[in-house]
């Protein structure tokens, strides 16, 4: 899909990554041919418009040759730093393997963060993600982890992060709300509810994200929201109980609600990336989190397959910006 950014008040040529490399070079000479047009005296139309012509049968040819090459994998080049952090999403949470001591906040390669990496052949890459972080401890880092900002500079390129879910141990939640008659209404849900929808839940993501920006000034922050677990308008019925399945679903609603407000709020160079495949339990069988109840602390985190669909997420957000900001790097060289 051909995508249009502007930045800086000036149109940048659409690359794509999943086009030949024919398709990128006549997107060069059509956006360096508009770029003249705006400088050009009257009668240098006919000169210029046959350059359109002769442009636009190159792109047509270009995207014929294309058919055959939508499979080349999406790669930036090697040395480009790439920073995961945040919280269990980003950390991979030991592929919900989370019965044992906690150690090395429970990062694992399965996370989305570390399959887009790949993807991407990018090997200066880091996750300091730590499952059970909150926005706070990003910057104060969690129990012995040092803060999840030492791994960021003027050098880091891109940070994948998700953030805010632990505003509650959903876990102790949930074994609470089994031994006690929980609704969406009384406490402590009602409660929670009211926290993640709030000002001062949402300021202090905001700070969290500012504090980021200010220690990669020149990096472009995906923040990847949390995947739907629960749909009550699936066709499943009550999966859990009809009050946690309404909680599970509101909360869900409610932090990325939050998300998006705060990213609103913060500059060009914070992205909130778009999930725009099924996630919840019920439409993929069951198969997109965990759910063993004998083991509390893996309940509702994602697994691998879920951990693939953020991932095509994050790199369907990635590659215009990526490849919008490789081109200005050949400008300017």
């Amino acid at each position: 899909m051909v995508v249009y950014l502007f930045r800086l008040n000036r149109l940048t040529p659409p690359l794509d990554p999943l086009l030949s490399p024919h398709y990128n070079i006549c997107m060069r000479e059509l956006y360096d041919t508009l770029t003249v047009t705006k400088e050009q005296e009257p009668s240098r139309v006919g000169h210029i418009l046959r350059r359109l012509a002769t442009g636009a049968l190159a792109l047509v040819a270009a995207l014929a040759v294309t058919e055959t090459t939508t499979d080349t994998p999406r790669r930036l080049p090697s040395d480009t730093r790439i920073v995961a952090m945040g919280d269990s999403f980003t950390s991979g949470h030991n592929n919900g393997d989370v019965s044992n001591r906690y150690e090395n906040c429970f990062r694992d390669p399965v996370s989305y963060a570390d399959q887009a990496a790949r993807l991407l052949g990018v090997e200066n890459y880091v996750n300091v993600a730590c499952s059970g972080a909150t926005p706070e401890e990003i910057i104060t880092g969690r129990f012995d982890e040092p803060s999840q900002l030492q791994a960021l500079d003027e050098q880091t390129e891109y940070i994948f992060i998700t953030l805010g879910g632990n505003a509650v141990n959903l876990s102790e939640l949930f074994v609470y709300c089994q031994r006690h008659a929980c609704t969406t209404n009384s406490d402590p849900i009602a409660t929670i509810y009211k926290r993640i929808t709030s000002e001062e839940y949402q300021s202090t993501i905001q700070s969290t994200l500012t504090a980021i920006t200010e220690r990669a000034p020149n990096a472009d922050i995906l923040v990847v929201p949390y995947p739907t677990i629960i749909d009550r308008s699936a066709w499943c019925g009550t999966l859990v109980d009809s009050e946690i399945d309404a909680f599970v679903e509101q909360y869900i609603v409610g932090i990325n609600t939050s998300l998006n407000a705060v990213v609103g709020r913060m500059g060009s160079s914070v992205h909130l990336v778009n999930i725009e495949q099924e996630t919840d339990l019920c439409r993929n069988l069951g198969s997109t989190f965990f759910t063993n109840q004998d083991n509390p602390r893996s309940l509702g985190h994602p697994t691998d397959t879920t951990h693939e669909i953020l991932a095509a997420a994050v790199l369907d957000v990635l590659t215009p910006i990526a490849y919008t900001n490789e081109y200005e790097k050949k400008k300017m060289s």
